[in-house]
C-alpha cells in the first residue's frame, strides 16, 4: 500500500535536508509534502522515489500530517467552592468544505499508471462510469490507490521463462497448453509469480513419479568386460592358430593366422606369408574360418 513521504522518509533514516540534497527537490517542497499541505508534483515524484529506492506508486501522492506529541501539562486542582464553568455556546458548528476538484498533479499520474496498465483515459472513464475531469480530490485518490495495486500486481506475472518451463514439463506429461490452462484454473499469461512457481512444482512431482513408475531398459550384462572378453577370445585363436576371416567396413576382406594384436589394432600373417596390420576401427566384424569350429 502507498505511504506518506514522511513515513517512507524516516525508515529510510533520512533528514529533509538529506532527502533534498538527494533528490534536488527543494527542503522547502518536501516539507509541504509531508505537511499534507499540496499533492507532490509529477515533476517531483520520480526524483523522490529514486532517491528512497522505492517505486512511484509506493508514495502517496497527498500525505496524511506528521502526527505531532505534546507533553501533556498536568492538570491544576480547582477549589471545590467555585462552580465547574459553563461552555460557551457556539453560535453553529463549522461546516466542513466540499472536496476540491481532481488535481493536475493527480491527473499526470493517474495518466502515467493508465500508461503502465496499457488502458486509455478514454476506456479509464468507460469503465469509471464518468470523466476524470469530475472526480474529486478523495475519489481520485481512492482510484489512484486501486491502480497502483494493479500497477503492482502486473509486475508480479509469471515471467516468461516460468511459462516456458511449465509447457515443457506439459510436453513431457502429455498436456496440452489448454490443458495446462484448466489445471491452473486461468490463462497461463495471468499467472502470479507465486501461481507459477505452484504449479512447476506440482508438475514436477508428477514427472518425477511418471518416471519412476516407467520401468527401465535394462542393459545387456557381459560377464567379464569387453576388451578382457575379447582379449581372451584372441589369444586362445592365436594359440590353436586357427585362421580368421576379417571384414571391414570398406567392404574389403581379410584372413590369416594372429600374430599379435593390441587395444587398437590385430597383426595377421596371410597364407602367402605377408603380414597385415588392422586396426580396430576400420573392422566391421571377424569370425573364424569354416571348418576350423565355425565360432
Amino acid at each position: 500500500m502507498p505511504e506518506d513521504l514522511w513515513k517512507i522518509r524516516q525508515r529510510k533514516k533520512m533528514s529533509v535536508a538529506d532527502l533534498s540534497a538527494k533528490s534536488g527537490v527543494p527542503a522547502l517542497s518536501i516539507q509541504e509534502y509531508e505537511l499534507g499541505q499540496v499533492a507532490i508534483r509529477a515533476a517531483d515524484l520520480p526524483k523522490l522515489a529514486k532517491a528512497l529506492y522505492v517505486e512511484e506508486w509506493d508514495i502517496k501522492l497527498l500525505s496524511e500530517p506528521i502526527p505531532t506529541s505534546r507533553p501533556r501539562r498536568p492538570s491544576r486542582p480547582r477549589p471545590s467552592a467555585s462552580p465547574p464553568r459553563a461552555r460557551k455556546e457556539k453560535g453553529s458548528k463549522k461546516e466542513r468544505r466540499p472536496p476540491g476538484p481532481i488535481t493536475e498533479g493527480q491527473k499526470v499520474y493517474l495518466d502515467r499508471l493508465l500508461t503502465k496498465l496499457d488502458l486509455s483515459r478514454e476506456d479509464f472513464e468507460a469503465k469509471l462510469g464518468r470523466s476524470v475531469e469530475s472526480l474529486t480530490q478523495e475519489e481520485a485518490r481512492e482510484q489512484l490507490k486501486l491502480l497502483q495495486e494493479q500497477v503492482r500486481e502486473r509486475n508480479q506475472r509469471a515471467r516468461e521463462t516460468q511459462i516456458a518451463h511449465i509447457l515443457e514439463l506439459g510436453k513431457k506429461l502429455e498436456m496440452d497448453r489448454p490443458a495446462l490452462e484448466a489445471e491452473a484454473g486461468k490463462p497461463l499469461t495471468e499467472l502470479s509469480r507465486r501461481e507459477a512457481s505452484r504449479l512447476l512444482r506440482d508438475l514436477q512431482e508428477r514427472l518425477t513419479a511418471k518416471q519412476a513408475a516407467t520401468p527401465k531398459r535394462k542393459r545387456a550384462h557381459l560377464p567379464e568386460a569387453v576388451d578382457e572378453f575379447e582379449f581372451n577370445y584372441l589369444a586362445r585363436q592365436q594359440e590353436e592358430g586357427a585362421t580368421l576371416v576379417f571384414t571391414l567396413f570398406d567392404g574389403s576382406v581379410f584372413s590369416g593366422q594372429i600374430v599379435g594384436f593390441s587395444p587398437y589394432s590385430i597383426t595377421i600373417r596371410e597364407p602367402g606369408g605377408d603380414e597385415v596390420t588392422l586396426q580396430k576401427l576400420a573392422i566391421a566384424y571377424y569370425r573364424r574360418a569354416t571348418g576350423q569350429g565355425g565360432e
